[in-house]
């Protein structure tokens, strides 16, 4: 079950294109703080809209991005908890039961499902994996469902992009 967010959205014109904004609601945060501070990556945004969109003061490749915290907080929350995947995960992350997904499948290594489905380790957190075993670079090799990888990339491919002004 889907759940709406506590901001409504308002249509902005900026003159050759319109681009949607969500109304000020409360207390606003930096794309970049709430990248940080919620654990999700740059393409996780994507599903809400910005109260303000200005150009990098500095000329970096992004834009500055504010956002109402409570929208970033609801997304969080469903995002962590696995809300909006195509079908139910065996490996949505949560507090509670095993660390590991039960195995469904074939599996994919978490270098393999970020190049081919273009995710990032931060969108991969939000799924169990089935395996972390030692490899021979001293680090860990993380394996994950196929099906659960499908489905947080089609999840993540379907949201919309919020537009410049």
């Amino acid at each position: 079950m889907s759940k709406e967010l506590a901001t409504p959205i308002k249509e902005y014109s900026n003159g050759l294109s319109c681009g949607r904004r969500a109304t000020p609601n409360g207390p606003w945060i930096l794309k970049t703080q709430a990248m940080e501070q919620y654990r999700l990556g740059r393409t996780d945004f994507e599903a809400i809209f910005p109260v303000h969109v200005s150009d990098n003061p500095r000329g970096g490749p992004y834009d500055i991005m504010k956002y109402n915290e409570c929208d970033v907080r609801d997304l969080a929350d469903r995002l962590h908890k696995g809300e909006g995947l195509s079908h139910p995960s065996s490996s949505v992350s949560s507090a509670e039961g095993s660390a590991y997904a039960t195995r469904k499948g074939e599996q994919i290594t978490k270098t393999n499902a970020r190049n081919r489905f273009g995710l990032t380790s931060s969108q991969l957190e939000r799924i169990k994996p089935v395996s972390r075993t030692p490899n021979k670079y001293n680090g860990l090799t993380w394996l994950y469902n196929v099906c659960d990888v499908e489905a947080l990339a089609e999840q993540a491919g379907n949201l919309t992009r919020a537009p410049r002004t």
